[in-house]
Protein backbone atom coordinates (compact mmCIF):
# COMPACT_ATOMS: atom_id res chain seq x y z
CA UNK A 1 0.00 0.00 0.00
CA UNK A 2 1.38 3.50 -0.88
CA UNK A 3 1.18 6.70 1.00
CA UNK A 4 -1.89 8.16 -1.22
CA UNK A 5 -3.79 4.83 -0.72
CA UNK A 6 -3.58 5.02 2.64
CA UNK A 7 -4.64 8.67 2.75
CA UNK A 8 -7.29 8.33 0.76
CA UNK A 9 -8.41 5.08 3.11
CA UNK A 10 -8.42 7.62 6.18
CA UNK A 11 -9.93 10.43 3.72
CA UNK A 12 -13.19 8.39 2.99
CA UNK A 13 -13.27 6.74 6.66
CA UNK A 14 -13.95 10.52 7.44
CA UNK A 15 -16.53 11.36 5.26
CA UNK A 16 -14.68 13.46 3.21
CA UNK A 17 -14.35 15.08 0.13
CA UNK A 18 -10.55 15.92 -1.20
CA UNK A 19 -10.70 19.33 -1.10
CA UNK A 20 -11.98 19.26 2.62
CA UNK A 21 -9.45 16.98 3.98
CA UNK A 22 -6.45 19.41 2.43
CA UNK A 23 -7.73 22.91 2.31
CA UNK A 24 -5.57 24.83 3.14
CA UNK A 25 -2.54 22.74 3.03
CA UNK A 26 -1.80 21.70 -0.41
CA UNK A 27 -3.71 22.64 -3.44
CA UNK A 28 -6.12 20.25 -5.18
CA UNK A 29 -4.69 19.28 -8.16
CA UNK A 30 -1.33 18.72 -5.67
CA UNK A 31 -3.04 16.05 -3.84
CA UNK A 32 -4.63 14.87 -6.37
CA UNK A 33 -1.48 13.27 -7.88
CA UNK A 34 -0.54 11.79 -4.01
CA UNK A 35 -3.88 9.35 -4.23
CA UNK A 36 -3.27 8.75 -7.36
CA UNK A 37 0.30 7.80 -6.55
CA UNK A 38 1.64 9.57 -9.94
CA UNK A 39 3.69 12.10 -7.26
CA UNK A 40 5.73 11.66 -4.14
CA UNK A 41 4.70 14.30 -1.31
CA UNK A 42 7.20 15.88 0.79
CA UNK A 43 7.56 14.81 5.06
CA UNK A 44 6.19 18.10 5.17
CA UNK A 45 3.09 17.98 3.27
CA UNK A 46 1.92 14.83 4.54
CA UNK A 47 2.23 15.34 8.44
CA UNK A 48 0.39 18.51 7.88
CA UNK A 49 -2.38 17.06 6.12
CA UNK A 50 -2.28 14.13 9.52
CA UNK A 51 -2.78 16.81 11.92
CA UNK A 52 -5.21 18.71 10.20
CA UNK A 53 -7.21 15.65 10.26
CA UNK A 54 -6.26 14.65 13.29
CA UNK A 55 -4.19 11.65 12.24
CA UNK A 56 -1.80 10.61 14.69
CA UNK A 57 1.41 10.28 12.45
CA UNK A 58 2.35 6.92 14.54
CA UNK A 59 -0.97 5.20 13.90
CA UNK A 60 -0.62 6.35 10.36
CA UNK A 61 2.61 4.62 9.61
CA UNK A 62 2.12 1.83 12.00
CA UNK A 63 -1.18 0.82 10.05
CA UNK A 64 0.72 1.47 6.66
CA UNK A 65 3.67 -0.96 7.90
CA UNK A 66 1.21 -3.34 8.90
CA UNK A 67 -0.31 -3.58 5.71
CA UNK A 68 2.63 -4.01 3.55
CA UNK A 69 3.82 -6.83 6.41
CA UNK A 70 0.78 -8.43 4.78
CA UNK A 71 1.33 -8.04 1.74
CA UNK A 72 4.78 -9.57 1.49
CA UNK A 73 3.51 -12.78 3.58
CA UNK A 74 0.97 -13.16 1.35
CA UNK A 75 3.09 -12.19 -2.05
CA UNK A 76 5.95 -14.83 -0.40
CA UNK A 77 3.35 -17.75 -0.06
CA UNK A 78 2.28 -17.08 -3.65
CA UNK A 79 5.57 -17.59 -4.84
CA UNK A 80 6.75 -20.27 -3.32
CA UNK A 81 3.40 -22.15 -3.96
CA UNK A 82 4.40 -20.71 -8.00
CA UNK A 83 7.52 -22.34 -7.63
CA UNK A 84 6.39 -25.49 -6.02
CA UNK A 85 3.66 -26.17 -8.63
CA UNK A 86 6.11 -25.69 -11.34
CA UNK A 87 9.01 -28.05 -10.27
CA UNK A 88 6.19 -30.39 -9.77
CA UNK A 89 4.70 -29.63 -13.51
CA UNK A 90 1.22 -29.30 -11.94
CA UNK A 91 0.09 -26.91 -14.58
CA UNK A 92 -4.08 -27.46 -12.76
CA UNK A 93 -1.90 -25.94 -9.27
CA UNK A 94 -1.46 -22.82 -10.77
CA UNK A 95 -4.47 -22.61 -12.54
CA UNK A 96 -5.85 -22.67 -9.33
CA UNK A 97 -3.30 -20.00 -8.29
CA UNK A 98 -4.83 -17.64 -10.75
CA UNK A 99 -8.03 -17.39 -8.90
CA UNK A 100 -6.43 -17.21 -5.51
CA UNK A 101 -4.25 -14.32 -6.24
CA UNK A 102 -7.28 -12.60 -8.30
CA UNK A 103 -9.56 -13.06 -5.30
CA UNK A 104 -7.03 -11.77 -2.82
CA UNK A 105 -6.51 -8.63 -0.55
CA UNK A 106 -3.53 -7.36 -2.52
CA UNK A 107 -2.94 -3.98 -3.69
CA UNK A 108 -3.92 -3.47 -7.48
CA UNK A 109 0.23 -3.34 -8.81
CA UNK A 110 0.95 -6.18 -6.40
CA UNK A 111 -2.05 -7.87 -8.11
CA UNK A 112 -1.37 -7.54 -11.27
CA UNK A 113 2.38 -7.93 -11.27
CA UNK A 114 2.01 -11.72 -9.83
CA UNK A 115 -0.65 -12.39 -12.03
CA UNK A 116 1.57 -11.81 -15.12
CA UNK A 117 4.18 -13.86 -13.58
CA UNK A 118 1.44 -16.42 -12.73
CA UNK A 119 0.22 -16.23 -16.39
CA UNK A 120 3.96 -16.40 -17.49
CA UNK A 121 5.17 -19.32 -15.54
CA UNK A 122 2.40 -21.67 -17.06
CA UNK A 123 3.29 -19.90 -20.70
CA UNK A 124 7.03 -21.20 -19.74
CA UNK A 125 5.43 -24.82 -19.19
CA UNK A 126 4.23 -25.09 -22.32
CA UNK A 127 5.58 -27.98 -25.06
CA UNK A 128 7.04 -27.14 -28.30
CA UNK A 129 4.02 -27.87 -30.56
CA UNK A 130 1.47 -25.81 -27.72
CA UNK A 131 0.78 -22.76 -29.14
CA UNK A 132 2.70 -19.68 -28.25
CA UNK A 133 1.16 -16.54 -26.50
CA UNK A 134 3.12 -13.75 -28.01
CA UNK A 135 1.69 -10.92 -26.36
CA UNK A 136 1.87 -12.54 -23.41
CA UNK A 137 5.26 -13.20 -23.68
CA UNK A 138 6.17 -9.40 -25.15
CA UNK A 139 4.33 -7.83 -21.53
CA UNK A 140 6.89 -9.75 -19.63
CA UNK A 141 9.81 -9.29 -21.60
CA UNK A 142 8.95 -5.40 -21.02
CA UNK A 143 8.07 -5.87 -17.65
CA UNK A 144 11.93 -7.18 -17.33
CA UNK A 145 13.15 -4.33 -19.49
CA UNK A 146 11.16 -1.26 -17.40
CA UNK A 147 12.71 -2.69 -13.81
CA UNK A 148 15.93 0.20 -13.59
CA UNK A 149 18.25 -2.06 -12.07
CA UNK A 150 19.21 -5.73 -11.62
CA UNK A 151 17.45 -6.46 -8.14
CA UNK A 152 16.55 -9.67 -6.73
CA UNK A 153 13.23 -9.29 -8.40
CA UNK A 154 14.69 -8.30 -11.72
CA UNK A 155 16.99 -11.70 -11.63
CA UNK A 156 14.55 -13.44 -10.84
CA UNK A 157 11.65 -12.54 -13.53
CA UNK A 158 14.38 -12.85 -16.29
CA UNK A 159 15.72 -16.53 -15.18
CA UNK A 160 12.24 -18.10 -15.64
CA UNK A 161 11.47 -16.13 -18.22
CA UNK A 162 14.60 -16.75 -20.45
CA UNK A 163 13.29 -19.31 -22.79
CA UNK A 164 11.07 -15.93 -24.38
CA UNK A 165 14.47 -14.45 -25.08
CA UNK A 166 16.78 -15.54 -28.60
CA UNK A 167 19.56 -17.53 -27.65
CA UNK A 168 22.02 -14.65 -28.69
CA UNK A 169 20.17 -12.27 -26.35
CA UNK A 170 20.65 -14.62 -23.92
CA UNK A 171 24.34 -15.21 -24.30
CA UNK A 172 24.69 -11.14 -24.21
CA UNK A 173 22.75 -10.52 -20.87
CA UNK A 174 23.91 -14.11 -19.12
CA UNK A 175 27.32 -12.61 -19.23
CA UNK A 176 26.60 -9.04 -17.94
CA UNK A 177 24.52 -10.60 -15.04
CA UNK A 178 27.77 -13.25 -14.20
CA UNK A 179 29.78 -10.34 -14.82
CA UNK A 180 27.90 -8.18 -11.86
CA UNK A 181 27.32 -10.94 -9.44
CA UNK A 182 30.05 -13.45 -9.77
CA UNK A 183 32.72 -12.17 -7.25
CA UNK A 184 29.98 -9.87 -5.87
CA UNK A 185 29.27 -10.11 -1.77
CA UNK A 186 25.40 -10.32 -2.37
CA UNK A 187 25.18 -13.91 -1.45
CA UNK A 188 21.57 -14.37 -2.68
CA UNK A 189 21.97 -13.24 -5.77
CA UNK A 190 24.79 -15.22 -6.31
CA UNK A 191 22.67 -18.56 -5.27
CA UNK A 192 20.84 -17.76 -7.93
CA UNK A 193 23.45 -17.72 -10.57
CA UNK A 194 23.44 -22.11 -11.24
CA UNK A 195 19.33 -21.54 -12.06
CA UNK A 196 20.28 -18.63 -14.46
CA UNK A 197 23.26 -20.53 -16.06
CA UNK A 198 21.39 -24.14 -16.41
CA UNK A 199 18.32 -22.10 -18.17
CA UNK A 200 21.15 -20.86 -20.88
CA UNK A 201 23.20 -24.04 -20.96
CA UNK A 202 19.58 -25.95 -21.80
CA UNK A 203 18.49 -23.25 -24.48
CA UNK A 204 22.07 -23.70 -25.85
CA UNK A 205 21.44 -27.71 -26.54
CA UNK A 206 18.27 -27.61 -27.84
CA UNK A 207 19.68 -24.73 -30.55
CA UNK A 208 22.77 -27.30 -31.28
CA UNK A 209 24.88 -24.79 -29.99
CA UNK A 210 27.92 -26.54 -27.68
CA UNK A 211 30.35 -24.28 -27.92
CA UNK A 212 27.89 -21.84 -25.67
CA UNK A 213 26.81 -24.80 -23.26
CA UNK A 214 30.37 -25.73 -22.67
CA UNK A 215 31.59 -21.96 -21.96
CA UNK A 216 28.32 -21.70 -19.58
CA UNK A 217 29.13 -24.86 -17.80
CA UNK A 218 32.70 -23.57 -17.29
CA UNK A 219 32.15 -20.56 -16.04
CA UNK A 220 29.56 -22.17 -12.87
CA UNK A 221 32.02 -24.68 -12.38
CA UNK A 222 34.50 -21.24 -11.22
CA UNK A 223 31.83 -20.03 -9.01
CA UNK A 224 31.50 -20.39 -5.39
CA UNK A 225 27.87 -20.27 -4.75
CA UNK A 226 26.93 -22.44 -2.21
CA UNK A 227 25.08 -25.65 -1.29
CA UNK A 228 21.58 -24.01 -1.23
CA UNK A 229 21.03 -24.71 -5.06
CA UNK A 230 21.46 -28.24 -4.97
CA UNK A 231 19.17 -29.44 -7.46
CA UNK A 232 20.40 -27.03 -10.10
CA UNK A 233 23.81 -28.15 -9.57
CA UNK A 234 22.42 -31.60 -10.02
CA UNK A 235 20.68 -30.58 -13.18
CA UNK A 236 24.10 -28.85 -14.17
CA UNK A 237 25.85 -32.24 -14.34
CA UNK A 238 23.20 -33.71 -16.53
CA UNK A 239 24.10 -31.13 -18.61
CA UNK A 240 27.60 -31.31 -18.87
CA UNK A 241 27.37 -35.36 -18.61
CA UNK A 242 25.31 -34.40 -22.16
CA UNK A 243 27.60 -32.85 -24.20
CA UNK A 244 30.29 -35.07 -22.72
CA UNK A 245 28.12 -37.55 -24.65
CA UNK A 246 27.43 -35.24 -27.64
CA UNK A 247 31.28 -35.28 -28.19
CA UNK A 248 32.49 -38.98 -27.70
CA UNK A 249 29.09 -41.16 -27.62
CA UNK A 250 30.70 -42.86 -24.34
CA UNK A 251 27.75 -44.85 -22.63
CA UNK A 252 29.28 -43.99 -19.14
CA UNK A 253 28.21 -40.12 -19.35
CA UNK A 254 24.68 -41.28 -19.97
CA UNK A 255 24.83 -43.83 -17.20
CA UNK A 256 25.99 -40.69 -14.71
CA UNK A 257 23.25 -38.45 -15.75
CA UNK A 258 21.22 -41.76 -14.74
CA UNK A 259 22.39 -41.66 -10.84
CA UNK A 260 21.42 -37.99 -11.11
CA UNK A 261 18.24 -38.86 -11.86
CA UNK A 262 18.06 -40.89 -9.19
CA UNK A 263 19.61 -38.77 -6.98
CA UNK A 264 16.49 -36.00 -7.60
CA UNK A 265 13.98 -38.35 -6.96
CA UNK A 266 15.55 -38.80 -3.50
CA UNK A 267 15.50 -35.04 -3.15
CA UNK A 268 11.96 -35.21 -3.74
CA UNK A 269 11.69 -34.14 -7.34
CA UNK A 270 10.49 -36.97 -8.61
CA UNK A 271 9.10 -34.55 -11.47
CA UNK A 272 11.80 -32.48 -12.52
CA UNK A 273 14.02 -35.67 -12.48
CA UNK A 274 11.56 -37.23 -15.52
CA UNK A 275 11.79 -33.57 -17.43
CA UNK A 276 15.93 -33.68 -17.27
CA UNK A 277 15.51 -37.34 -18.39
CA UNK A 278 13.25 -36.30 -21.07
CA UNK A 279 15.40 -33.71 -22.00
CA UNK A 280 18.46 -36.02 -22.29
CA UNK A 281 16.46 -38.45 -24.43
CA UNK A 282 15.60 -35.85 -26.68
CA UNK A 283 18.86 -34.13 -27.11
CA UNK A 284 21.66 -37.26 -26.78
CA UNK A 285 21.79 -38.09 -30.22
CA UNK A 286 21.34 -34.87 -32.03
Amino acid sequence: MTIGELLKQYRIEQGKKQKEFIAGVVSPSYYSKIEKDTHRITAEDLLAILNKNKIAPADFFKKMNKVNRDRDTQTDYFSTEIDTAYYANDRERIQNLLKEIENSKLDKDTKATILLVTKGTLESMKKPDEEPDNELRQELKDKIFSIPNFNRFKFELYTNFMPFYDLDSNVVITKNIIKQFKNCDDKKNKMELPGLIFNIVSQAIENNRYDVAKYFIEEEKSMQTGYQNFLFKDALVVMENLVAYHDDHDSKHIDTCMLVYENMKLAGMPAFAKQAQEFVEQYKDQ
